[in-house]
């Protein structure tokens, strides 16, 4: 039977990160030191999350679902959306509208256009009477003389396909798909997306750990690509997943068992907590651009150091218990069967012993 032996509190804040050192507020290394954990014979270390906290410091739309191919018939280019939150999918819809309009300007005889038809309306919300399917029509002043107009939203390019809510294209440029509906007359083009949109494509965070978890995971949480090609389920390093809401992303422990892992290791001095989003991409980021601290921000290089001089950092509380009892007999994708025994050593912030 397993007993508690010692349990203690680490509190910990990643705002502490910097540029000289290897911390980030995203991407933090936490060094115990003199207050490291060691195993004794028939006894484990148990890791917890308690509580975590931060602000979401960056923008629905960014960087990994703004991106749209667009193909003409001579070639293909990107587009992209404005990177931003959007109140309302009528909001959404408009941008999406503008971006298509001023890009078949540029590859057609047309000097202007409007935007007549569009769908979800002004005044409709999210709960209102709608589909949620974005429509619109663009009208251009004279014959635009297309005969083809592709919207292709690659899975390459992130998620777009999901937040607009067409077709994803597997591979990458070129392609003859079409991501959406379009119809195409003299002085007009159709588009019409296929399934409701949605504002946003992060609902969740995820905090990961260097320890080893046992846990396990669904090939799209371990990469954003070729998940056709991967394994189903894999191992994880996931510790835990953070709902994201409009302001904060929290999470509290109600019973103490959601979030924990069993050590197979008797020394632990050092822990790395990351935060990813649910294609393990570093939140806001591009995989190509990882080396970025920056998940919003302004568009120049006066806004580079977002996770190490500015807001993208977190806070969270992780239980430490020393149990002894020998291995957990549970499977649990939270947690690793313990093999090795473990003793404390050290004081990290406060040391309760039940017997």
């Amino acid at each position: 039977m397993e007993k508690i032996v010692e349990t203690h509190n680490l509190f910990i804040d990643t705002s502490t990160a910097n540029k000289e050192s290897n911390s980030r507020g995203d991407d933090f290394q936490l060094h115990l030191n003199t207050q490291s954990v060691d195993a004794d014979r028939n006894q484990f270390i148990r890791l917890t999350l308690n509580d975590f906290s931060m602000y979401k410091t960056w923008t629905d739309v960014n960087d990994n679902n703004k991106t749209i191919i667009i193909d003409d018939g001579t070639g293909d280019r990107k587009v992209a959306l404005t990177k931003q939150n959007y109140e309302t999918l009528y909001d959404l819809a408009l941008d999406f509208a503008n971006v298509i309009g001023a890009a078949v300007v540029a590859d057609s005889a047309a000097a202007s256009f409007t935007i007549t038809g569009l769908t979800p309306g002004a005044t409709t919300g999210i709960n209102g009477t709608t589909d949620n399917i974005i429509r619109f029509t663009i009208n251009t002043n004279v014959a635009h003389g297309l005969t083809q107009y592709l919207i292709q939203l690659f899975e390459e390019e992130g998620d777009a396909w999901a937040l607009l809510g067409g077709n994803r294209i597997y591979g990458t440029t070129p392609s003859t798909e079409n991501s959406l509906k379009t119809t195409i007359t003299t002085t007009a083009i159709k588009f019409e997306c296929l399934y409701p949109a949605q504002r946003s494509t992060t609902s969740h965070i995820y905090l990961r750990t260097s320890l080893t978890t046992g846990s396990s995971e669904t090939a799209s949480l371990g990469q954003e690509t070729d998940i056709d090609t991967a394994p189903e389920v894999s191992y994880s390093n996931i510790l835990a997943r953070i709902p994201v809401n409009t302001e904060f992303c929290t999470y509290t422990s109600n019973t103490g068992r959601e979030y924990y892992l069993d050590l197979h290791q008797k020394h632990l001095n050092n822990i790395k907590l990351s935060l990813t989003d649910q294609h393990s991409r570093r939140i806001g980021r591009r995989p190509a651009s990882f080396s970025s601290k920056t998940a919003s921000g302004l568009n120049n290089q006066d806004a580079i150091d977002q996770s190490t001089l500015g807001n993208l950092n977190f806070s969270c509380v992780l239980r430490v218990d020393i149990v002894s009892g020998g291995p957990v007999n549970e499977t649990n994708f939270q947690t690793t069967q313990p093999q090795i025994p473990v003793r404390k050593s050290g004081i990290l912030v406060q040391t309760n012993r039940m017997m």
